[in-house]
Order: structure tokens, then sequence, then C-alpha cells
């Protein structure tokens, strides 16, 4: 490969490497093709993924941590408290479903609050 500019030497290992997989073509054969060495290939592909990675874990959405703290089972209900000092009082052999709306109502809220 020639010289040429960084964004040029991108755009082309990005290319190499999505025509390999596309056509399925071995690691070997493509850069053959391409008069490139394998370990330039690899190089570039690991700079990729690390890339694609990194922006994965950074655009993804998160999920906040809250506390939990355990409270006595025997009860007929538990209380299930947010960070923003809701309280939800759950009965006790109550329906995973409306547990699982009550909960992500109640995040919801915690969030909503969060933003203000």
């Amino acid at each position: 490969m020639s010289k040429s500019s960084g964004g040029e030497r991108e755009s082309f290992w990005r290319e190499l490497i999505e025509r390999r997989a596309l056509r399925r073509l071995t690691v070997r054969a493509v850069c053959e093709q391409a008069g490139v060495s394998q370990g330039s290939f690899f190089q570039w592909q690991k700079k990729f993924r690390a890339e694609r990675s990194r922006s994965e874990h950074s655009v993804g959405p998160t999920i906040p941590l809250v506390p939990v703290r355990i409270v006595d089972d025997r009860s007929r209900e538990f209380a299930l408290e947010l960070p923003n000092g809701v309280r939800v009082l759950i009965p006790q052999g109550c329906d995973e479903a409306t547990l699982q709306r009550v909960v992500r109502v109640a995040m919801a809220a915690t969030r909503e609050t969060a933003s203000c």
C-alpha cells in the first residue's frame, strides 16, 4: 500500500476488513489480493474492534445502580426504597409482571426527579 493520508489509510483498512467479512475470504487471501501484510490487517482489525467496543459502551443506555436493603421476608409485604425517597410497598404473592411494572415506573420517577 502506498503512502497516503491517515483518513485514506483508515478508509482503505475499513473497506478491506469489511470486504473480507462480506466475501468470507481468508485473511491470507484478502491480504495477498491487496498487497498488504497479515500483521497489518490484524493490527487494524484490533484497532477498529476497540473503537467499536468503546463507542458501544459509551453510547448505550446506562442502568443506574440503586441501593438495596434486605428486610425481614416473613412479613406480608416488602418495601422497595428508591434513592429519591420513594418507598413502594409490595404485598406478598405479587405476580412478577405487576412487580416489573411497578419497578419500571418507580425507576422512571427516580430518573425524572434526578434530571430536574
